[in-house]
């Protein structure tokens, strides 16, 4: 399979990683596979989508765009999506991910980062500071 999905464990976080370039072509399938992840979360989550690996071409990044943020089951627009956070040091990916939080796109909640781990203690940080508001 060209992606992955993992709910992790305790932790209202999603993360979807692109395996291989090949992911773009089944991108209709993967979107469903994420959003039937997503509708059986308990609480709106962090999608945390890894797209560092290989490099996607111009065209294949305007086209997952439109499908993830335009279509009427946008995928970051999901109502179980708390935020969206993109991991990529590609330069022309950093740019697209930061498009997709304009109104064009539905000014989707977009954040981006350079590794899995640096998103995922972001998604903690977050985490810890609305339990503590819970408790006070």
């Amino acid at each position: 399979m060209p992606y992955s999905i993992e709910k992790v464990p305790g932790a209202p976080i999603v993360i979807l990683s692109q395996e291989t370039r090949s992911a773009m072509a089944e991108m209709s399938g993967m979107i469903d596979s994420v959003w039937t992840v997503l509708n059986a979360q308990p609480e709106p989550v962090f999608l945390v989508l890894d797209i560092a690996g290989p490099a996607s071409a111009i065209d294949d990044m305007s086209i997952a765009a439109s499908l993830i943020a335009r279509r009427q089951s946008a995928l970051l627009l999901h109502k179980n999506v708390r935020e969206t956070l993109i991991v990529t040091r590609a330069s022309a990916a950093r740019r697209s991910a930061m498009g997709l939080s304009t109104a064009v796109f539905g000014q989707a909640k977009i954040r981006r980062f350079d590794s899995v781990e640096q998103a995922l203690s972001s998604c903690y940080a977050q985490t810890a500071t609305l339990a503590e508001r819970r408790v006070v």
